[in-house]
């Protein structure tokens, strides 16, 4: 029930993400049409004041359709990153943030590369029905398509069981990926 709950939640905020930008072009249309309604004075034909009013909504529809389409494409020549987190008994490990991704159908399979490069071993194991892909997200500040996936680990390797030892899980990895990876800090060691 929780979870029926969550995706009508979401779905109403889809919709009104879908929907809020029409409402407010056929208003802003409204808004200018009526004047110029007024302007045009009443004549004894309807048709005469009815069909110039068709005419402006008309060129504003196809307008908001081209504006939109343009959109589209724009967004598909955006290039593409993932963020990969992976947990262990409910706590992050590892994490890599905006790696470079050819395509979405390259999103697991990247995922495990990256997670067995950051562990230091050569099969990640974790619980395959459990990996979560989130749908694409549109970065308009910083210019790309953001996918996120989550990976449940069923153990860790041994490197990350000598990390996790002396305190430096979770592992990020962030770009530009020349660099090391890094443990996060914690608020604690930010203090010292």
């Amino acid at each position: 029930m929780r979870q029926n709950e969550n995706t009508v939640l979401r779905f109403r905020q889809y919709a009104w993400q879908e929907i809020k930008g029409r409402i407010a072009t056929v208003f802003k249309a409204l808004v200018i049409a009526i004047p110029l309604a007024w302007l045009i004075r009443w004549q004894t034909n309807w048709w005469d004041y009815i069909d110039p009013l068709l005419n402006l909504l008309t060129l504003g529809v196809a307008l908001f359709v081209g504006i939109q389409q343009l959109r589209r494409s724009w967004e598909e020549y955006l290039p593409n990153r993932l963020t990969v987190y992976f947990y262990y008994h409910g706590r992050e490990v590892m994490r890599c943030e905006k790696a470079y991704l050819a395509n979405e159908s390259d999103i697991r399979a990247l995922g495990q590369q990256i997670g067995a490069q950051m562990a230091e071993t050569r099969e990640l194991k974790f619980v395959a029905p459990m990996v979560e892909i989130s749908p694409p997200e549109v970065n308009e500040k910083e210019g790309f398509i953001h996918y996120t996936a989550k990976f449940y680990l069923r153990e860790l390797s041994d490197a990350l069981k000598a990390l996790d030892a002396q305190g430096q899980l979770p592992l990020i990895w962030k770009p530009p990926f020349r660099e090391a990876l890094k443990p996060e800090s914690s608020p604690a060691q930010n203090e010292t």
